[in-house]
């Protein structure tokens, strides 16, 4: 059963002319009947036979399209580039604006970018109506890796008021959106340490609203005088709304009751298989880690500690003044290792204020210190990523943070190789 081609015309032959820009484009299309449409600041648009035409108007060809969510139209001033699988067409819109767009055969080498350029566009809407009249001076979403910036989330450096804001965004369909935090924090301090330091005011953090309270709580626990931040919470109907992390003191937590057991089995292979290894190591072992702690008892919290879903193994120990001990263990590298470590180090803090560990039955018999935490972030050496420096010098400096590398052969033989605090203790 023979079908219709879409793209020629009723006497079923190419235009006459196949030089001119409607055959041209036509002759694409039909070539790549699944081809998609991609315009800078614009999603990505699937082209469906029923659902597109091109018209010679007089002279003027235009390109239209649509689906179920929008419709697209725009005049075609000639052809950019023309490779396989791929045309690249000028197009002029209102007020003789220039532009251009590309029809591909393979929409998956565009839809990430597209994505990219929807929220980046967003996110400058977004600083439109929060910072009305500034001055932006940096405004993308490119990737940086030699400064650990991530294209996932747009950013931007701006003048308001007569101050320097650093800012940064995370989309409404990113999966980790509190993660936002850890690139904010690298970009403050990339922009501060390209001017003056006190030139930049702090750190504007646009997420989506449902992350917006994880985020405050991070907040809080981070140097007001070097991170001074404000957060928006977006909503996914438009607008957002700046929010006060002052206001989020409460922590969303519950303690259960101890239970001291064997490790649940690792699973899924790779690197949960590691992480498993190594967290057995670490409790067999733990005065190789840090000669102070107490060997026993030793606490995995993931299960005890609940509020914070990070699937990252931790530990509660104590050490012999009675001091509490976080430990955060990590097999691979993880740029978001410090944030995710303090979400539980707030946590455990929490309960250890609320003197519910004692109540809980931990530590039996041991009177625990109502001095904060230590926080302990052990992994192989190699898995400590360079920009955690940077995002540990904007925590509260009362929290005392301590990193320990292991040597390559940790499987072997648990060996630290170096050591490295941060903070300093409480008073």
């Amino acid at each position: 059963m023979s079908r219709t081609n879409p793209w020629r015309n009723d006497s079923g032959s190419r235009d006459s002319s196949d030089g001119c820009l409607a055959a041209e484009v036509r002759r694409f299309l039909a070539a790549h009947g699944h081809a998609a449409l991609f315009e800078s600041g614009e999603p990505l648009l699937l082209l469906e036979p029923g659902r597109c035409s091109v018209e010679d108007r007089g002279g003027l060809v235009v390109l239209e399209a649509w689906d179920e969510r929008r419709s697209f139209s725009r005049r075609l001033s000639g052809v950019a580039s023309l490779a396989p699988g791929r045309l690249e067409l000028h197009t002029e819109r209102f007020g003789n604006r220039r532009g251009r767009l590309v029809l591909s055969s393979r929409p998956g080498e565009f839809a990430r970018r597209a994505g990219r350029d929807c929220a980046l566009a967003e996110f400058g809407e977004r600083l439109s109506r929060q910072f009305p009249g500034a001055g932006v001076e940096v405004l993308t979403s490119g990737p940086d890796l030699a400064h650990s910036l991530s294209p996932a989330y747009p950013r931007a450096l701006l003048r308001h008021a007569g101050r320097t804001w650093a800012a940064i965004g995370a989309p409404l369909e990113a999966a980790h959106p509190e993660n936002v935090l850890t690139f904010g924090l690298i970009w403050l301090d990339y922009v501060r340490g390209r001017r003056n330091t006190k030139a930049v005011s702090g750190l504007a953090v646009f997420l989506p609203e449902q992350a917006a309270a994880s985020c405050c709580l991070r907040v809080r626990h981070l140097d007001r005088e070097a991170a001074l931040c404000r957060v928006f919470a977006c909503a996914a109907r438009g607008g957002e709304t700046e929010v006060d992390p002052l206001h989020f003191g409460n922590v969303d937590t519950r303690l259960e009751r101890a239970a001291i057991g064997p490790a649940g089995a690792g699973g899924g292979g790779g690197n949960a298989e590691d992480e498993h290894k190594l967290e057995l190591l670490v409790r067999e072992k733990l005065e190789t880690i840090d000669a102070e702690l107490l060997p026993a008892p030793v606490y995995r919290q993931a299960s005890g500690v609940t509020g914070c879903d990070r699937g990252i193994p931790d530990l509660l120990a104590v050490d012999r003044s009675g001091r509490l001990a976080v430990i955060e263990l990590k097999a691979s590298e993880d740029i978001h290792l410090p944030l995710q470590a303090l979400d539980y180090w707030v946590r455990a803090r929490w309960h250890l204020d609320r003197g519910e560990f004692t109540a809980r039955g931990y530590f039996p018999g041991l009177e625990l210190r109502k001095e904060a935490p230590r926080l302990l972030l052990v992994a192989p050496a190699f898995a400590f990523h360079p920009a955690h420096d940077t995002v540990l010098r904007f925590f509260d400096p009362t929290i005392e943070v301590t990193r320990l590398g292991l040597g390559l052969q940790w499987r072997k033989e648990l060996k630290v190789v170096f050591r490295k605090d941060a903070g300093r203790r409480n008073p």
